[in-house]
């Protein structure tokens, strides 16, 4: 069967040669239009439209994250039983180390953050809101990362104890601090003199085995939201 071939009028064809289009052959080449009473569209057009609506879609989004961050971040738990318990390790390890040093001189005072009854850590206050007693372990914590950031009281004792003490601190800050939402300022401590260093450092290692203790005790059940009240 002979194929059918549509043929190009003469007119038309000379037109296009010429370089010249009538104003049905430049609709053609412009590509599919959608629309109505005056208002077309190219396909390329529809193509940026869309873009255009996805961007300010994925704005949106983006703004309202910021506006309404996640509620009542939750600690993490696991990450706070695993280093609470490397830091009362470290913190024996530290206090065993400053033993031998001499005792305590009079001249020689420094109050310690601490957490006490009123902060609520018992596991019943833990299980229902624990936000007081995570900030004040968060606030305790803060303070003793900025102790040990002195190095002239620090730097003749093992380097591998007093790293794996800041670590441990470090992290236990971080997941509170993400969990109580809560932003502490810098805590000044004022220079140690020469003297003031044994000093220094047997009363910062004796608090922070009995605050290791205390945290440890916290985190090593776990999740106090997961116990049965007994």
């Amino acid at each position: 069967m002979a194929q059918h071939r549509t043929r190009t009028p003469q007119k038309v064809r000379k037109t296009m040669q010429a370089g010249h289009t009538t104003p049905q052959l430049r609709r053609l080449h412009a590509g599919p239009r959608v629309g109505e009473r005056g208002f077309t569209f190219t396909a390329r057009a529809w193509l940026l439209l869309a873009t255009l609506l996805y961007t300010l879609s994925q704005c949106e989004q983006n703004i309202g994250a910021t506006a309404h961050p996640l509620e009542n971040p939750k600690a993490n738990w696991s990450e706070c039983q695993k280093e609470s318990g490397n830091l009362y390790l470290g913190a024996l390890d530290l206090y065993n180390a400053t033993r031998t040093f001499h005792s305590f001189s009079a001249d020689f005072t420094m109050e310690i953050p601490r957490v006490s009854c009123h902060h609520h850590c018992d596991p019943r206050t833990l299980r229902k809101d624990p936000d007081i007693c995570l900030r004040q372990v968060h606030h305790v914590l803060h303070w003793y990362h900025n102790a040990f950031q002195l190095e002239n009281v620090f730097s003749s004792f093992e380097a591998r104890l007093i790293h794996g003490i800041k670590h441990s601190l470090h992290r236990l800050e971080v997941s509170l601090g993400a969990a109580t939402k809560q932003k502490i300022e810098a805590l000044d401590i004022p220079p140690v003199q020469n003297w003031e260093i044994s000093y220094f450092a047997q009363h910062v290692a004796q608090n922070l085995l009995t605050f290791s203790s205390l945290v440890a005790r916290i985190f090593h059940p776990g999740n106090p939201a997961n116990h049965s009240e007994q």
